[in-house]
């Protein structure tokens, strides 16, 4: 069960003389997922390292699970509230990646077994097994990350505080990190409460949100309370969701801005892309759970396609409907239109296509031909490109950066799911996803407008809206 952590009143001061905190109050109940928003300077990192015995109040509380803490009695802290900096550097010690990780467990004085088997499930959580005996300076930044994280990890804290944690990530590496938090946070109850400045994050994770400015708390509440107030969002040097200001610009362009701003993927969906004001009901073999006829989406496709490459390429079996899970976990049955082995100059690869499907929620992505062509590599993972007919982000915002493929974190990492499951033990593969005439079809969207440029999105959700639809906004 989580650790419920409180600041009541919470006031300090640097010994420089710099206020930091200016009497916060802040609530995380147990098994709770909190975030705090709030510009450099605002005091996120000061706040959190109260909670950890990192810091003690000038004045005010700090309650840890009913226990308040006190100068100099704050060592039981550390292994129920798990601490993880910014930087990992400042985290991460040890030569090699299981002792650092080993290090909070033979503190906690366990027996060596337990140790170890404490430090190979942590590693495994983060991604980094068969990491142990790697040098910690060898690591990149994010697989430093991971290991500071995983050494959090194994002294099984009730409460978990990060400050920052996915920035310097990518946007696949922050993806599987918050999916991580999420599934500690669900299935374990350990509660979760990090600093961000990544505003797209808050609205798929948080329950409860907390913006700071000067010290002070200015805004608190769910998040569509608190991205409900853009002035104060703006006052407070923060900005909307992605998703809202797609909205945003959309309305105006139309002349009827929207009175409720949708604040995630899911919520501008329904609004950009079907021409009807109903919802569409899903099917057993698309993405829902009932019968109707809601098909399935360019990125369940593209994850289709690719496993069923995989299993050409690395098995020789030849699929005609691949079975794998959407992200909220319906099984999906996807019809693999042909599949294909070629000989290259560099070897073999495999080419599967999927035809989409968008159900009654005609798109302009249904009918289209969605292929993925996976070839070997020489080292151990996947690699995820966007080929012919997929676009490419040249604006700032999106959860993809400029300049990569317009293959959004969801879906990338369900194609990668779904090819590892055809991958033979540490073996590598790259898989290019392509649609066919996807570059006229990028014309008759309002990709343009969304920061997409030469193709259509890979989306985890259906299609995209044709720019004759628009008028569907103003109902």
């Amino acid at each position: 069960m989580g650790a419920s952590l409180r600041a009541l009143g919470l006031k300090y001061v640097y010994p420089s003389g710099i206020e930091a905190l200016g009497g916060v109050d802040f609530a995380a109940e147990a098994g709770q997922f909190v975030v705090l928003l709030g510009p450099n300077g605002s005091g996120k990192s000061t706040l959190l390292r109260h909670f950890n015995g990192l810091l003690h109040a000038t004045e005010g509380r700090v309650v840890v699970d009913g226990k308040e803490v006190r100068r100099g009695e704050a060592g039981w802290l550390h292994w129920s509230v798990g601490f993880v900096f910014q930087d990992p550097n400042d985290q991460l010690f040890a030569t090699s990646v299981a002792e650092d990780v080993a290090f909070g467990p033979r503190n906690m004085a366990l027996l060596p077994e337990e140790v170890m088997r404490r430090v190979a499930i942590a590693l495994d959580m983060v991604g980094l097994s068969g990491f142990e005996s790697r040098a910690i300076h060898s690591l990149s930044f994010g697989q430093k990350r991971r290991a500071a994280l995983a050494g959090v990890l194994a002294m099984r804290p009730s409460a978990l505080v990060l400050d920052e944690p996915t920035a310097g990530l990518d946007p696949l590496g922050a993806s599987r990190l918050m999916a991580l938090l999420q599934r500690l946070n669900d299935h374990e109850g350990v509660t979760i409460v990090l600093a961000t400045h990544d505003i797209d994050l808050v609205p798929a994770y948080a329950e409860q949100v907390y913006v700071l400015h000067g010290g002070r708390v200015v805004a608190s509440g769910s998040p569509p309370e608190v991205f409900g107030q853009p002035d104060l969002m703006r006052r407070s040097e923060l900005r909307i969701p992605r998703a809202a200001h797609v909205l945003r610009l959309v309305g105006a362009e139309i002349g009827h801005p929207l009175s409720e701003l949708p604040i995630t993927l899911d919520e501008l969906s329904p609004l950009l892309e079907t021409p009807y004001t109903t919802p569409c009901v899903g099917r057993s073999r698309g993405d829902g759970g009932v019968d109707g006829a809601r098909g399935f989406t360019t990125g369940a496709a593209a994850a289709a396609a690719a496993k069923a490459a995989g299993e050409m390429l690395f098995h020789g079996r030849r699929t005609s409907v691949a079975e794998l899970r959407s992200p909220v976990g319906t099984i999906l049955e996807i019809p693999i239109a042909h599949v294909q082995l070629h000989e290259t100059a560099d070897g073999q690869c495999a080419v599967a296509t999927v035809i989409k499907d968008a159900g009654d929620g005609r798109d302009v992505t249904h009918g289209a031909e969605i292929s993925a062509t996976v070839t070997m590599t020489d080292e151990v993972g996947i690699i995820v490109e966007g080929g012919q007919g997929v676009g490419r982000v040249v604006s700032p915002g999106l959860p993809v950066s400029p300049g990569r493929p317009a293959i959004n974190p969801v879906p990338r990492q369900m194609i990668a799911d779904a090819l590892s499951t055809a991958l033979p033990h540490r073996r590598g593969a790259k898989v290019v996803i392509a649609v066919r005439g996807g570059e006229e079809m990028a014309t008759r969207t309002l990709n343009p407008q969304a920061g997409i440029e030469g193709g259509i999105a890979i989306l985890g959700t259906t299609g995209l809206m044709l720019r004759s639809e628009r008028g569907n906004l103003e109902q």
